[in-house]
């Protein structure tokens, strides 16, 4: 900034005012210079140090950074000021009216010129008719009475409406030039003379100053005196001067009110009174009503205005005072409400004054509005203000944002006058093209032939768009689809006991040897690589998902089946090829136990004396199982529990004598000890340890959960509609509310046993 004109400086604060009118706050900073710049500088150490001026100035180590910041909605300062603690500061800015200027109201003529001309016999306004030298004038009463004393009192005389004025040398001329001056302030001219005098028939006069005796008497007797001082001074110096300014006294509605000859009946059935042919000379909604003689009336209502707004208005036709009228001290709201109802009965000159007055009150955060009220009830005058205003005020205008409510036409039309305002400054910030620039002419070459339709450019934006967002929509759905679909698959992956099963030919020796003790220990200790574990368990999820969607959906009816013929097919393994052996030896041939029993019906919880009753039951409700030669493959029961045999080498485990009791508690077909504990109550072996207790009760409780919870099907169907429920009612754009959307699980009504350290 070149042009800076004042500073304000303390410690490390600056304030500074630029020659166009804005504030800049910010801090200095002491930065240390680069070691380059110092070693730029060592060679001038010499000049430095013979400098005694600048010694204690300059600086060859550090140097000063100031970071400014324009002072937000502060433009045009003259001056400016600080306080000592250099916390606060005032700013003395130009006015926002000192470029203004209010339009200027349009000049109205206090006369009754129109009415003058419209004023017939055969209309229902006039109240008076003249009767001058056989000729019939109509007039009316309340204007001859305001302007010619000496006329009201000869009209004073007559109980009618017909006057007869019979004087010597007034002719229907002189009487006509009367009436014109009355209504319309006319002064005669040399033309209207020669009429007069040709007005008096065979013995008139043959100078015109005769003529302007005569006239210039009657004048007198009726009381016109500026007219007959216009008259004298013709008489005095054979010509007309310059017509004066001076008008006739204003006229009042309170005067002469036995003249009355119309009531208007406002809100509240409040009455005003009024004479009809001032409402007929000033607004066009009354001479509609008055001036034909089938329209008689002697009563208007107007129910839906207040009696405080209709009697300013009133008083304003009279006289046509705009001074008396902005001397009220009108509030903003009144002034508004007037626009409105003058323009309902077109009262323009009213109008223009309230406009005039409301421009008065203009200021930067109202301009808008005000804008935006003349658009809507064609204020030609404040509409112009406000555009000349908001033009001038530009800047300010758009800090505080004041036309951001207004319409697309009305800021059209701001910028069409802008334009119109600032053309020379349009004209004069002309591109001037370099001197290597190539022709109009081949530039115009590249354009020509091209059309652009600009609502087809919006229509395919817009809907390109409505399209990303639609994309991004479905694709956001499909993320939280997936991402549903992941949680619900690794929930089942937490609580299915996925366990690799041995090969046929390993599940045959299940008796522990000293030689397979060392390799135990040694896939206990082994460190799995993460990488590897995630890898295979995402396989595992996948196909997990894939067994459970293949799976046939268990039909609600009942199959009653004989527990002989349930056991053996149990029992009965898988055939075996020859290849069996190669098979299990690869990684896809490896079959894993899933404990299905999420996916089965849940029954009901056993009582205490059915528990009882099953543990005491004898053998006679169980079928003898009959096993192969071969080795079954175990294959887990209802309530996920793989029952395996205590020793391989029994063939017969019901024969043996070792085989427990029915009913005992290491009896492994023992309803109530699969219940107990998930596992055949064998006596533990001696490789047991305590991680293995636990790892077993986390099991069992894993394998309630299971029982207790949903299985995969119905929780991904819970799972799509939660997302609908989320989708339906927009629960991620929401702000003003919080809405959640959650399964609601059961309460646990078994208590587990916790291990306590000691």
């Amino acid at each position: 900034m070149p042009q800076i004109k004042r500073i304000l400086y303390k410690c490390n604060q600056v304030l500074l005012l630029s020659m166009d009118g804005c504030v800049y706050r910010g801090k200095c900073h002491q930065l240390v210079l680069p070691a380059i710049s110092q070693e730029k500088s060592r060679p001038n150490l010499d000049i430095w140090q013979n400098n005694d001026q600048h010694r204690t100035e300059i600086s060859r180590e550090h140097y000063i950074r100031i970071d400014l910041q324009r002072v937000p909605n502060v433009d045009r300062v003259v001056d400016i000021v600080c306080d000592e603690s250099f916390v606060s500061f005032a700013v003395l800015q130009e006015s926002h009216m000192k470029y203004f200027r209010k339009p200027a109201l349009p000049r109205r003529e206090h006369s009754f010129k129109k009415l003058y001309h419209d004023t017939s016999e055969a209309d229902a306004v006039h109240d008076l008719v003249f009767h001058v030298d056989g000729e019939r004038y109509a007039a009316h009463k309340f204007i001859i009475f305001g302007r010619a004393p000496g006329l009201r009192e000869l009209i004073r005389n007559y109980l009618d409406k017909d006057v007869y004025l019979n004087f010597e040398n007034l002719t229907g001329k002189m009487f006509e030039l009367v009436l014109k001056h009355i209504y319309t302030n006319y002064w005669p001219t040399e033309e209207d003379i020669d009429c007069m005098q040709q007005s008096l028939g065979p013995s008139k006069p043959a100078q015109r100053n005769r003529v302007c005796e005569m006239f210039h008497a009657h004048l007198e007797k009726f009381q016109l005196h500026e007219l007959a001082k216009y008259v004298n001074n013709y008489l005095t110096e054979q010509q007309f001067p310059m017509p004066p300014r001076q008008r006739f006294h204003r006229l009042q509605r309170s005067q002469y009110p036995e003249l009355y000859d119309v009531r208007i009946v406002c809100e509240d059935n409040q009455l005003l009174e009024a004479h009809k042919c001032i409402l007929v000379a000033r607004l066009e909604y009354f001479e509609m009503m008055f001036m034909h003689s089938w329209a008689e009336r002697t009563t208007v209502h107007f129910d839906g205005v207040p009696f405080e707004y209709l009697e300013p208005v009133l008083d304003y036709l009279y006289s046509l005072d705009t001074e008396a009228f902005c001397k009220q001290n009108y509030t903003e709201t009144f002034l508004y409400n007037m626009i409105t109802l003058c323009d309902q009965y077109f009262i323009e000159s009213l109008q223009n004054v309230c406009e005039s007055l409301i421009l008065d009150k203009i200021s930067i955060r109202k301009c808008g509005e005000m804008l935006e009220f003349a658009t809507m009830y064609n204020c030609k005058l404040l509409q112009q203000g406000c555009l000349d205003f908001i033009c001038q005020n530009l800047a300010r205008v758009l800090c505080y944002r004041s036309i951001e409510q207004c319409e697309p036409n009305t800021l059209q039309r701001l910028n069409d006058h802008y334009r119109r305002m600032f053309q020379s400054v349009f004209d004069y910030r002309q591109i001037t093209p370099f001197s290597e620039a190539i022709e109009d002419e081949l530039l115009l070459s590249f354009v020509d032939g091209c059309e652009v339709d600009l609502d087809y450019r919006m229509d395919a934006e817009a809907k390109l768009k409505e399209a990303t967002k639609q994309k991004q929509k479905e694709l956001h759905n499909k993320q939280d689809a997936r991402h549903y679909e992941q949680q619900a698959i690794s929930s089942m992956m937490r609580s299915l006991s996925l366990s690799k099963t041995a090969t046929p030919a390993q599940a045959t020796t299940t008796t522990t040897s000293p030689e397979s003790a060392p390799n135990e220990t040694k896939n206990w200790s082994r460190v799995v690589d993460k990488k590897e574990q995630k890898r295979k368990q995402a396989e595992t999820a996948v196909k997990v998902n894939n067994v459970l969607k293949q799976e046939v959906q268990p039909t609600p009816e009942l199959v009653p089946i004989s527990p002989r013929a349930t056991s053996t097919k149990e029992a009965t393994p898988p055939p075996q090829s020859a290849n069996s052996s190669a098979e299990c030896s690869t990684p896809l041939s490896k079959s894993y136990n899933l404990d299905l029993s999420s996916l089965m019906p849940q029954s009901a919880k056993l009582s205490q004396k059915q528990r009882k009753r099953l543990c005491s039951e004898s053998q006679s409700w169980r079928a003898p199982v009959e096993l192969n030669s071969s080795t079954p493959v175990a294959v887990p029961n209802a309530w996920g529990v793989t029952a395996s045999s205590p020793n391989s080498s029994y063939a017969e485990p019901f024969s043996s004598p070792a085989a427990a009791p029915t009913g005992s508690s290491a009896d492994p077909t023992s309803f109530a000890n699969m219940m107990r504990g998930g596992q055949v109550a064998s006596p533990p072996e001696a490789g047991n340890s305590f991680s293995q207790i636990l790892a077993d009760e986390r099991r069992q409780r894993d394998s309630y959960e299971r029982m207790r919870n949903k299985s995969l099907v119905h929780t991904q169907i819970e799972e799509t509609a939660i997302a609908e429920l989320r989708e339906f009612y927009n629960v991620d754009n929401i702000d003003d509310e919080t809405i959640t959307i959650e399964r609601k699980s059961r309460p646990s009504n078994i208590n587990f046993t916790t291990w306590l350290k000691h």
